[in-house]
């Protein structure tokens, strides 16, 4: 390789370097503290200043500090054109990671909390949903287009069928109404 392209390289390296430390709001040195051990250590600041590139046995201890792919400093340093897709860890792979360091416990409390969440979430759009269709089955007037829009798939959905409130402003549409839908 030669020097002007080894030069590029490592400088590339670097810039993602500070773009990992970046997000973890960190310095080269106290990064180097706190995650790497023995030589990687020592030479940490000389990659992050772009003077040098580690050791390809290097590579997966660093990696894995910075939270980047298998791979990643390689990809980097033949000067591939790489994305920040092509070197950091998903944020799915850093919750599973996370996941597998909670006792079981901490794990059901976490799933318990979400499906709660989840619950509430759910619980409001059904309610949303009813409005709408309450609405439209009333014959208001003032009825959004895009309420009118996402009639078809509250009736597509059947929601209005189980839901206590539309069962109430359904009985208020008289027969002969256009939007009495009984024969459905």
């Amino acid at each position: 390789m030669s020097d002007e392209k080894n030069s590029k390289n490592t400088q590339g390296l670097a810039l993602w370097i500070s773009m990992a430390l970046s997000r973890k709001g960190l310095s080269p040195d106290h990064f180097a503290a706190d995650h790497l051990t023995g030589s990687a250590k020592r030479s940490f600041y000389n990659w992050s200043a772009g003077r040098n590139a580690p050791q390809k046995s290097k590579h997966p201890e660093i990696e894995a500090a910075l939270g980047w792919k298998s791979g990643a400093i390689d990809r980097i340093l033949r000067d591939e054109f790489v994305t920040e897709q092509d070197v950091f860890l998903a944020d799915e792979d850093k919750a599973a990671k996370r996941a597998s360091e909670l006792s079981t416990d901490e794990l059901l409390t976490e799933l318990t909390r979400r499906m709660k969440a989840a619950e509430a979430i759910a619980e409001q759009y059904e309610a949303n949903v009813i409005k709408i269709d309450a609405t439209l089955h009333e014959g208001k007037s003032d009825s959004k287009p895009a309420d009118k829009q996402n009639h078809g798939t509250v009736t597509a959905l059947g929601t209005r069928r189980k839901a206590p409130q539309y069962q109430a402003a359904r009985t208020e549409i008289p027969s002969d109404s256009p939007l009495d839908d009984s024969d459905e």
